[in-house]
């Protein structure tokens, strides 16, 4: 155990309970999404790595692809998030850009976010998230345009987050102070997108214990214990991208930039050297290297 169990104020969400069981009993366990992260020192800020890995996302959503046992083609939007590289003075907040339609039937907008993020977001020290998605918990079971990545600032910092897997939002919930939600209040709700829920616990449990990665350990390892919670996550503050593999059934893999100048992680991963994460586990990367721990 990395600490003792917690209980939080409850609060009644029968409709999402609802929406979770009918989302379940439709096959949310069959939904899925794909994720890249990518950090930079800025002397390895690459168009082309970036590039890459929004072309095999892009490939995720094809009605198409082959894809292995138990995954479906990510048609429910997608969205692509970065910091200003180098920084605009005043302006410390993330970038997000989203789109409702499958990134394979909206490239313009698609190939135009490409283009913003080399602009504007690998000038120098650089992070960037993308995703596509397959939904499962949400307004409308799901049907909203899609909401990743999240952002939401703590300790000073302003933070990007994406997920893909599944939980049961009102089964987090609880595990939240009603006080820490009304200083981060969730964008979705009354009926919650279970992603932006875990986002909201982790940030919790990043500032009660005063660090990211014993936060994250925490986090991982309670959420974990749920037989049918499974994730794969990027976090990022702009200079560290985290990511934790809880996922068996989507490898996620990681691979260095330019000497380990910069770090790609993706579950979609480019051609090339990629290695796999080990599931249960929580990788940092920054430039000049990264490190990993087991939440078990």
């Amino acid at each position: 155990m990395l600490g003792r169990e917690r209980t939080g104020h409850g609060r009644g969400l029968a409709i999402a309970c609802l929406l979770g069981l009918l989302a379940l009993a439709a096959g949310a366990q069959d939904h899925e999404c794909h994720v890249f992260g990518y950090v930079s020192d800025g002397a390895a800020g690459s168009d082309s790595v970036v590039s890459e890995l929004c072309w095999q996302l892009r490939l995720k959503t094809l009605p198409q692809e082959p894809a292995p046992e138990r995954e479906s083609p990510s048609r429910d939007g997608w969205g692509i998030a970065y910091f200003f590289s180098p920084p605009y003075s005043g302006i410390d907040r993330p970038i997000l850009i989203k789109s409702g339609a499958p990134a394979c039937e909206d490239d313009l907008r698609w190939l135009a976010a490409q283009q913003e993020v080399s602009a504007f977001g690998l000038g120098g020290r650089s992070a960037v998230l993308g995703h596509v998605r397959k939904s499962s918990y949400g307004p409308d079971n799901g049907a909203l345009p899609d909401p990743h990545p999240f952002a939401d600032s703590l300790l000073g910092r302003w933070w990007i987050f994406q997920h893909n897997g599944h939980m049961k939002p009102d089964t987090l919930l609880p595990w939240i102070p009603e006080a820490f939600l009304e200083q981060h209040p969730l964008d979705y709700a009354p009926i919650h997108v279970d992603s932006e829920v875990l986002f909201r616990y982790c940030q919790y449990e990043i500032e009660r214990l005063g660090s990211v990665r014993e936060g994250l350990r925490y986090a991982f390892h309670r959420v974990k214990g749920y037989d049918d919670f499974v994730f794969n996550i990027c976090l990022t503050d702009g200079d560290t991208l985290w990511t934790a593999h809880t996922l068996s059934y989507t490898p996620f893999y990681y691979g260095p930039v330019a000497d380990s100048l910069g770090w790609w992680a993706s579950t979609a991963p480019p051609d090339g050297n990629a290695s796999e994460m080990d599931t249960h586990h929580l990788y940092w990367f920054a430039p000049g290297g990264f490190g990993a721990a087991s939440y078990e």
